[in-house]
């Protein structure tokens, strides 16, 4: 691995892999002793921080303005789903993580956009209804413009 503060620009697949058997040995040897399942290390959650993060800046997803929410769905994903790797089974625990990720990416990009397409309705329906803005007697007298639902009934 890398020194604590420097970027990482690649995983090491081998390291993770061994890392990922030892998490593996341990939680089974936890539950064999009946006891809570150990902490996640520091340097796995590192490493699926810098997993998540990277895919984050690939060309399909660089461009979203939640790429916050993305890198954290990725993680949360990630977590969730930690000791379902089969390090027995399989040897490219990097290829499994990054899958995780992308499609919680995946999941989050369609979720904001059914949420930007209520919002829009929302805005296009209110826009319709500007006699039902509740105005004050004092300003009955001013003429008030909503330059958001202006903006949207003008893409239209």
């Amino acid at each position: 691995m890398s020194e604590k503060n420097e970027p990482v620009a690649y995983v090491d697949n081998k390291e993770f892999l061994v890392l990922m058997k030892q998490r593996r040995e341990a939680v089974l040897k936890a539950q064999e002793d009946n006891k809570p399942i150990p902490r996640i290390p520091e340097n796995i959650g590192k490493i699926i921080l810098d997993i998540s993060t990277n895919l984050a800046y690939k060309g399909n997803f660089v461009n979203y303005t939640f790429r916050d929410e993305m890198i954290s769905d990725g993680i949360e994903n990630c977590i969730k789903y930690l000791d379902n790797f089969d390090s027995v089974k399989y040897s490219n625990p990097f290829a499994y993580f990054t899958q995780i990720c992308w499609w919680a990416f995946v999941r989050r990009i369609n979720k904001e956009g059914s949420q930007t397409e209520l919002k829009q309705k929302y805005v296009h329906k209110f826009g319709q209804d500007l006699e039902a803005y509740d105005t004050q007697p004092h300003d009955m007298d001013e003429v008030y413009h909503n330059t958001s639902i202006e903006f949207e009934q003008d893409k239209q």
